[in-house]
Formats: structure tokens, sequence, C-alpha cells
């Protein structure tokens, strides 16, 4: 997250160079660009952290639908190797989260197939990771 930030301030470092205003007009664009990134972070952590039992009562319902897809999307990549690749490029922030989202993952993640042997390994790991939901 550091690494975005610091190319979006870079941008608009360039930005203010090219045509001139500075003080506040940077730290206007500046946050502008990496509201999108922080964010996208913070979504994340909100999802999980707010599976602990305590917090719980605290879930608004878009979070609840979010950990529900989530808890599936999760479960999709021990058996997918394109729903992992794509976790895994949304999780280093080399794609948006709405990829996650998009009809060939979310097709994968609601309607993929398992065989006996992929669910018996998803079930182990589940229950070592504590990703049931």
């Amino acid at each position: 997250m550091s690494a975005l930030e610091a190319e979006e301030l870079s941008a608009a470092l360039s930005l203010i160079k090219a045509k001139g205003p500075k003080g506040p007009e940077l730290a206007r664009r500046w946050l502008a660009r990496t509201r999108p990134i922080i964010d996208a972070a913070w979504d994340g952590v909100s999802i999980e952290d707010l599976r602990f039992p305590e917090l719980r009562a605290n879930r608004p319902l878009r979070l609840r639908a979010a950990q529900w897809y989530v808890g599936r999307l999760h479960r999709a990549t021990y058996r997918d190797q394109h729903v992992t690749n794509q976790f895994y490029r949304v999780l280093s922030f080399m794609d948006p989260p709405s990829k996650l989202f998009a009809p060939r993952i979310a097709g994968r993640v609601l309607l993929g197939r398992q065989t006996s042997g992929q669910r018996a390994s998803t079930e182990r790991l589940e229950g070592a990771s504590g990703l049931s939901t």
C-alpha cells in the first residue's frame, strides 16, 4: 500500500510541477488519488476483523454479504488456479478488489465444482484456518 501511495505522490508532484500550484493543492490531489487505495485496504481488513464473535454485532448488512462471498472465494482458491491468481493480484494491490466480483471470477466462486478429494482437502483447510462461515 505504501508503494502505491508513493507512486501517487510522485504523480501528484509531477502534475503540480507542470501546473504550478503548491501546498494545499498538492495535499488535496494526493489524498484524492490515494483514497481508493486506502479504502480498499480498510474494507479488506474490516471484512476479516468483523468475523470475530465480539465484533459481529457491529457488522453492517453489506459486510455480512461480503463475508459470505469472501468465505466462498477463499474456498474457491483451494480448487481453482484462476481464482487463486486473481485473489493474489488483488491482495498484492496489482488489481482493484472489484476484479474479485467480475462475472468470470464470481461464476467460478459461486458455481465451481469440486471432486470428493478436493472437498475433503478443503474441509481440512477450513478447519485449520477458521474460514468457515
